[in-house]
């Protein structure tokens, strides 16, 4: 078990490393990923802790998603990286990403592993 876990979060790594390598690319198949002017290509990065998506100003009898979505809207970043998500199924984190959707008019692919 204790085997299972290390590598899935080596393969977790490796992918987040292979995302940001190929986000930073300056030069990707004659485009610039982000649409950057020159030679510098910047990746903004949110790593945000949701506390299990209740808010530190409404307790733990509460969950609030529009919350999380819009911090997220106010990073604006090109990469989000969530913790204490691992409480929730596949399904809620679906609903998480389609309520940050719904404020950015961002759209965000999910990678959900435990």
């Amino acid at each position: 078990m204790k085997f299972y876990k290390s590598v899935n979060k080596t393969i977790t790594l490796l992918v987040a490393i292979g995302i940001i390598s190929f986000a930073t690319s300056s030069n990707l198949f004659g485009t610039n990923f982000f649409g950057n002017k020159g030679n510098k290509s910047n990746i903004k990065i949110l790593s945000y802790n949701i506390r299990i998506a209740h808010p530190p100003s409404k307790g733990w009898n509460e969950v609030d998603l529009p919350a999380i979505a819009r911090v997220i809207k106010q990073a604006n970043p090109d990469l989000v990286a969530l913790q204490e998500v691992v409480v929730f199924t596949e399904l809620k984190v679906k609903k998480i990403t389609h309520s940050v959707k719904n404020e950015t008019k961002k759209f965000y692919n999910t990678a959900f592993c435990r």
